[in-house]
């Protein structure tokens, strides 16, 4: 979700006005308004990478995943591979699923192919 206030302060930064931005964007002044009060959190990727763009500071900033502008966030661990030996918790579930799928569903032998 976006944050707003950090949107209003890096589009004062910059000298713009709320309907500046927005041109700069191809939306009017009441939906930046609205993305600054905190009205509006959710936005289209393109629009969050336009955003980004005219405000001059990273999509992560915005997104309050990093306190630097300029940079993206550094990889999280939890985008790391698992361990060997050890099941994360969406493979135990695609796991368990493709068990019960196949009790329900036995896959064709070779003879009855």
């Amino acid at each position: 979700m976006l944050h707003g206030d950090r949107i209003a302060q890096l589009r004062a930064q910059r000298g713009l006005s709320q309907r500046g931005l927005g041109l700069k964007l191809g939306k009017d002044a009441q939906y930046i308004s609205k993305l600054e009060r905190g009205v509006r959190q959710v936005v289209l990727s393109t629009t969050l990478e336009q955003l980004a763009q005219a405000l001059a500071c990273s999509t992560d900033y915005l997104l309050n995943l990093t306190d630097d502008p300029h940079q993206a966030r550094p990889p999280q661990d939890a985008l790391a591979p698992a361990a060997p030996g050890r099941t994360t918790q969406a493979t135990a579930r695609i796991q368990a699923l493709r068990a019960r799928l196949e009790r329900a569903l036995p896959y064709p032998t070779a003879e009855e192919a």
